[in-house]
């Protein structure tokens, strides 16, 4: 039996949020934003002059770079995003639960 119809028909009914949520996540499109930062940070991190650089201090350096990215609230990956709102809408969204 295809797992999607054994969904539609078994589990669904019985978790329609779970449902909701589940086919908004597993439609969203793959995008390439975060490994494209993350070789641009490496980089950075690994330039002629830190041909040397040890590899915990490097991670660290990737950590602190990462961070300070969230830190000053600069754009968010847009998929990332999209992701949180889609949790959030299934979460608690109250037209569901009054149908």
């Amino acid at each position: 039996m295809d797992v999607k119809i054994a969904w539609e028909q078994m589990l669904k009914p019985r978790y329609p949020l779970l449902a909701k949520l589940a086919e908004r996540l597993l439609s969203m499109h793959a995008t390439s934003c975060s490994s494209e930062r993350m070789w641009s940070t490496l980089r950075w991190i690994y330039r002629e002059n830190r041909s040397r650089l040890a590899v915990e201090r490097a991670k660290k350096m990737a950590f602190i770079s990462a961070n300070r990215r969230l830190m000053r609230g600069l754009e968010a990956d847009k998929a990332e995003e999209d992701g949180m709102e889609v949790l959030l809408e299934a979460l608690f969204d109250d037209s569901e639960q009054q149908n």
